[in-house]
Parts: structure tokens; C-alpha cells; sequence
């Protein structure tokens, strides 16, 4: 009991510290800034937090007239299975940082779109520059959203959409069309999920 005790702790710090990172004068500044800001969003539960959990992301400018973007990635809300964030961007231009909230864009059949301002259990990946994000459609995680971003200078567009709107034992198999014919291989692993819509063109 006790080891088990101990493991919870250190898995409770480990998750704590996460998102710590070593931040220069100014993105401290800047992260201060967002937090304010983030305390006005009254769509979130971690408005009253001295310093939710957050992210910092830098985009380094390709040119010297213009300044380096800087975007904070915010908890916003706590629910039973994953946490929505909320993504806000200045410049780090020397100036008092200006604050703003970015939206993206989501689609759930390639066809209709819409804007969001949260994502679900957002995962930045360094190395390819793509912002992924899970959003489980209940708890056990056999339907939901697998959606990535990148980066095109000014903004986030969306790079890659996989959608499974078949949630296993729903009622779904029996009033949605595409999910009866899968009722008998379900559920589907979820790097088998199908692709909604895939980015082809130039940032």
C-alpha cells in the first residue's frame, strides 16, 4: 500500500510539472500577461488559478521585419477524460504584450466547417512543428477526433482531420448509416479511424 502511495505522488508531480519550462524575462512577462487575460475567460474553470497549466510555443520570424509570435497554450477545463486548452498569441516585439485568442478551424465531415477556440488535450510536436489534439468522444476513447495543426506564419490551419462518430454499444449503429456497416468489426483501432480531410496545398 504504501509503494502504491509513493507512485501516486510522484505520478501527481510528474503530471504537475509537465508543462515547466525555462523561460527568458520576457516570455515570463508575456506568460504573465496571458494569465490576466486568461482570467477574463469566463468560459473557462481555471479563471480563478493563480497560474493554470500552460504551454509556451515560440515561431521564430523568417524575416528581420517582423517579430518572433508567441503563442501560450492555456488549461481552460477540467472534465472526467481530458482537459480543453485555449491557445493565445502576442509578439515578442519589445513592446507591452497585446494579447489575443486564436481560433481553429474543425471540420467533422470535410465538408462543413467551423471555428473553435478550445482544443481537446493539445500535444505540440517539436520536431514536425504540428500541434495535435485528441478529443474522445466518451470516456473509453473508441470514437472522438484526431485533428493536427501547423503553423503558416500568421496563424494555425488545419493539417490533418481522422473523425469516428461510431461510439461503440450506442445507438448510433442503428441511426447513423456509415456506422451499421461497421457494427461487426467494431471497434476500430483508432490509427483506423477514417480521414475526414487531409491539407494538399501550400501554407
Amino acid at each position: 500500500m504504501k509503494s502504491l502511495i509513493i507512485a501516486f505522488i510522484v505520478t501527481v508531480i510528474a503530471v504537475g510539472s509537465s508543462v515547466a519550462q525555462e523561460l527568458t524575462a520576457k516570455e515570463q512577462e508575456i506568460v504573465k500577461a496571458v494569465v490576466e487575460r486568461h482570467k477574463q475567460n469566463t468560459e473557462c474553470d481555471t479563471i480563478d488559478t493563480d497560474t493554470p497549466d500552460y504551454e509556451l510555443i515560440r515561431f521564430k520570424t523568417k524575416t528581420e521585419f517582423r517579430s518572433d509570435t508567441v503563442v501560450v497554450l492555456v488549461a481552460c477545463s477540467y472534465h472526467a477524460y481530458q482537459v480543453s486548452w485555449v491557445a493565445y498569441s502576442t509578439y515578442d516585439d519589445g513592446a507591452e504584450p497585446e494579447v489575443s485568442i486564436l481560433s481553429f478551424p474543425t471540420t467533422n465531415d470535410g465538408k462543413e466547417w467551423t471555428a473553435s477556440k478550445f482544443l481537446m488535450t493539445p500535444d505540440w510536436d517539436t520536431k514536425s512543428k504540428t500541434l495535435n489534439t485528441f478529443y474522445k468522444g466518451r470516456g473509453l476513447a473508441d470514437c472522438g477526433a484526431y485533428q493536427s495543426y501547423r503553423w503558416n506564419d500568421y496563424s494555425f490551419y488545419l493539417f490533418s482531420s481522422n473523425y469516428q462518430i461510431c461510439c461503440f454499444g450506442k445507438e448510433a449503429f442503428e441511426e447513423i448509416p456509415a456506422c451499421k456497416k461497421v457494427k461487426d468489426i467494431y471497434p476500430l483501432p483508432d490509427d483506423k479511424w477514417p480521414l475526414v480531410f487531409q491539407f494538399k496545398g501550400t501554407k
